[in-house]
């Protein structure tokens, strides 16, 4: 569910990274590591890949395997 802020940041999957890689689109950071992207099709692309490599090419592809990590 989309809420205010992510929104507003147009982040999407509410990607959190205390040093942020290098993603398309990325404009900044809050305090608390939140990302901010320029548009929502590049916060959308970055939250893809990051659930695909993170968690999909470790064999992790339900919601019971993913929200523990």
């Amino acid at each position: 569910m989309a809420t205010p802020k992510t929104i507003a940041t147009k982040n999407p999957f509410a990607l959190i990274q205390k040093v942020p890689s290098k993603w398309v689109g990325l404009k900044g950071t809050q305090p608390n590591g939140f990302l901010i992207f320029d548009t929502t099709n590049n916060g959308l692309r970055a939250g893809w890949i990051n659930l695909h490599n993170t968690y999909f090419k470790r064999g992790r592809d339900t919601l019971k395997e993913i929200i523990p990590v």
